[in-house]
């Protein structure tokens, strides 16, 4: 994305994906004029699951293999190639977003993904629509939504999940991290998953609420936002999805419109 003018943007934007996850929007965020801090509010621990070789290698050319995160990927890349086993060739693979997508590629896989980067947008997909007498492999994390699979069994799929990671609180001394956090004039905090949102809540509890409901909260989807809106925030902006353009994209839009909230 090309430069844009952000110098004037008040205060700075604190970053909370998991370790490792952040820089990159740093760096744009930076580009652009904008100082942020990277503080992961979960951490991402991969799962073995035995039985991921298994199904995944009875699949036939009519199934199908579908990621929701790049994490999903990653750890599953991560055993099959522990075991000598490759991705199979004859299933159809999906992948929810564009990182998903492109960690599926780092693998040699190409996998279709909606233009909407959710699960909606996924169960838009006209290959989605039917699918009697059809496996499904979901690769996920730990604990995720239900709503994908029981769209699938009701369109006549069989679905089996491998839950290939799970999210992990980072615990941490919550009044010397606010402090910090105000020190650095925080003014906007960027909120990925529900999970994220639940950690920083419950980080920030009553005794400094009055402070996180003074600032600005980007979340990727209107679910999240929902959560966001029922633990009382409101200065919430919903961008278009998780990935790095988007976030940047929607405070790029933030800055030409200050009095944006969803």
């Amino acid at each position: 994305m090309p430069k844009s003018n952000l110098n004037s943007f008040v205060g700075s934007v604190l970053l909370t994906r998991p370790r490792g996850k952040n820089e990159p929007l740093a760096e744009l965020l930076l580009a652009n004029g904008v100082e942020s801090h990277c503080y992961p509010l979960i951490e991402i621990e991969f799962l073995a699951t035995p039985e991921l070789t298994s199904l995944i290698g009875e699949l036939t050319a009519d199934d199908i293999i579908i990621a929701i995160s790049m994490n999903a990927v990653n750890s599953a890349a991560k055993q099959l190639k522990a075991c000598g086993q490759r991705w199979p060739q004859r299933p159809t693979f999906f992948a929810v977003g564009q990182a998903t997508s492109q960690a599926f590629a780092e693998q040699g896989v190409a996998a279709v993904v909606p233009q909407d980067p959710r699960t909606e947008g996924l169960l838009a997909l006209p290959q989605l629509q039917r699918l009697d007498g059809k496996r499904v492999i979901i690769l996920r994390g730990l604990g995720g939504r239900e709503t994908l699979a029981e769209q699938l069994r009701l369109r006549g799929a069989s679905v089996d999940y491998c839950q290939l990671y799970r999210r992990v609180n980072i615990v941490s001394d919550s009044a010397l991290l606010i402090a910090q956090w105000r020190d650095k004039n925080v003014t906007t905090i960027v909120v990925t998953s529900a999970e994220i949102l639940q950690n920083l809540l419950h980080l920030v509890n009553n005794s400094h609420k009055s402070w996180l409901v003074e600032l600005t909260i980007i979340v990727p989807s209107p679910r999240v936002a929902k959560v966001a809106l029922a633990h009382g925030l409101s200065r919430i902006v919903i961008a278009s999805g998780a990935n790095d353009q988007a976030i940047l994209s929607k405070l790029l839009k933030l800055q030409s419109s200050p009095n944006e909230k969803k």
